[in-house]
């Protein structure tokens, strides 16, 4: 099995929700027992956001991909950002190494499309709703369309993000918040919704909502296992 290369830390919630997936997937795959390859290089998250806040947005891009270069010096065959908002950098951190960087959105938007929708609501970070780096690969590559929560719903989502599931913290009343952000979203239009933020399958699922959800952490370490395997 191929060795699996995390950028983690982002926070360190996600980083253990990307471990635990990986070893479950793998084990399901070839058996209990079985383990998957790993190698982290986790980040100081407060750090990262500090940087981001302070507009050096470039910085940011240089230490993950200074940090692509470290996994692939010790032997990473792949490498996995695991944030979907610091994908905003994946094209810096793919130059920087030889190995191929498994983008979040491929693994998405593939399972979208087999399942035949065409328009994906959007959960994540105000970053990821809003950027240029996220829903256009859904539209220019694999013909998604993407609906984003209105204003205050967004100011919600972000909110819970930063200030409770990147710390673990899960709450009944941020899980009503997000159901009914879920139908705003399907009253827009949306057919399905994208768990856009790594963390977010920590306060949401399935049984709760009759939306079709699509949680990108499950699907990008799946992925990363398929590959890992092949």
């Amino acid at each position: 099995m191929k060795t699996i290369g995390l950028l983690g830390g982002m926070s360190w919630v996600s980083t253990h929700m990307y471990y635990s997936l990986l070893n479950k997937a793998t084990a399901k795959r070839r058996g209990l027992g079985y383990q998957p390859p790993i190698l982290l290089k986790s980040f100081d998250y407060q750090a990262l956001f500090d940087l981001q806040m302070a507009g050096k947005e470039d910085q940011v891009g240089v230490e993950l991909a200074k940090g692509a270069k470290d996994l692939e010096s010790i032997g990473a065959d792949v490498v996995a950002i695991c944030a979907n908002t610091m994908h905003r950098h994946y094209g810096v951190v793919q130059e920087a190494v030889s190995v191929p960087v498994m983008h979040v959105v491929d693994a998405t938007a593939q399972a979208i499309q087999s399942a035949g929708f065409k328009n994906a609501g959007l959960l994540g970070t105000r970053y990821t709703m809003e950027g240029d780096f996220y829903r256009p690969l859904f539209k220019n590559k694999f013909e998604v369309e993407t609906t984003i929560p209105n204003e205050q719903d967004r100011v919600d989502v972000e909110r819970i993000i930063r200030t409770e599931l990147t710390s673990d913290i899960v709450s009944d009343e941020s899980r009503a918040i997000y159901l009914q952000v879920i139908e705003h979203l399907a009253g827009q239009g949306a057919e399905c919704v994208i768990l856009g933020c790594t963390e977010i399958g920590l306060l949401i699922n399935q049984s709760q909502t009759p939306t079709p959800l699509f949680d990108t952490t499950v699907l990008h370490a799946q992925a990363l296992v398929n590959w890992a395997l092949s």
